[in-house]
């Protein structure tokens, strides 16, 4: 069996890959932008996805959450990237709305 780590491709990799520190602990991992195309910008499956992933464990908070990333990715010079959780948030905020109108799509 090979030991060494499976990597997976997509939004969530991309943008949350955590590296134990310590027993319990999770820190964030400096990515590496000029690997990826400066022009890589979440599809709709893939912010629909991260704003399912985000209300699952979060629940009210996760529009700040994502609303965080995006800002800490802008502060980085990640723009696509900051952009991308941006419309996370948006998604996400939507579902609320037609949560509370009773609208289905």
């Amino acid at each position: 069996m090979n030991s060494s780590p499976v990597w997976r491709t997509g939004l969530a990799s991309i943008l949350l890959d955590g590296r134990p520190k310590q027993l319990g602990q999770y820190v964030m991992r400096q990515i590496d932008t000029t690997a990826t195309a400066p022009e890589t910008k979440a599809s709709t499956r893939e912010v629909g996805v991260m704003a399912s992933v985000l209300e699952g464990r979060h629940g009210v908070l996760a529009v700040e959450i994502a609303e965080f990333l995006g800002a800490v990715h802008e502060q980085g010079g990640d723009l696509p990237r900051a952009g991308s959780w941006y419309e996370v948030a948006l998604e996400i905020r939507h579902r609320e709305s037609d949560r509370i109108t009773g609208r289905r799509h």
